[in-house]
């Protein structure tokens, strides 16, 4: 749901400017990274082993959260790459972040949106081309007893 549903026609129900679909949702867990695929609900594998701290950016919790969402923009869907489309290339992002965000308060689940991580890094455990570009995570787990 955060990077929406498919219709019947093909397109996600999650905003994006121009509804190029820019956001990439990269699920790193402790057992590897994946990329989800919206089309087939499903997880693509990308890379083994444990990557959140390549996630976390310096802030300890994040190494243990179960889950992190990762989202990346794909500004070549975009066709020329101007300062503008990076502007709503982060738009986007914030969309589906706010979709996290509300998901996880229905269920009862812990989350933040997060701008600090590792983008270096996380481009060579992702395999991110030049015009893949990192914008947000959202660390995912319960709330402390």
């Amino acid at each position: 749901a955060a990077n929406g549903i498919n219709r019947p026609d093909g397109k996600r129900t999650a905003p994006s400017a121009l509804n190029k679909q820019d956001i990439d949702i990269y699920v790193i867990m402790k057992e590897g990274a994946y990329l989800y695929d919206a089309k087939s609900n499903s997880l693509q594998p990308i890379a083994k082993g444990d990557h959140r701290g390549a996630v976390a950016g310096g802030q300890d919790f994040v190494k243990t959260a179960p889950v992190s969402l990762v989202l990346v923009s794909d500004l070549s869907r975009f066709g020329k790459i101007t300062d503008h489309v990076k502007l709503m290339a982060a738009v986007d992002a914030g969309c589906v972040s706010q979709n996290i965000n509300i998901f996880c308060s229905a269920v009862g689940l812990a989350t933040v949106p997060r701008a600090s991580m590792d983008m270096n890094a996380l481009k060579q455990i992702l395999k991110l081309t030049e015009n893949q570009l990192p914008l947000m995570n959202n660390p995912v787990g319960y709330f402390k007893k």
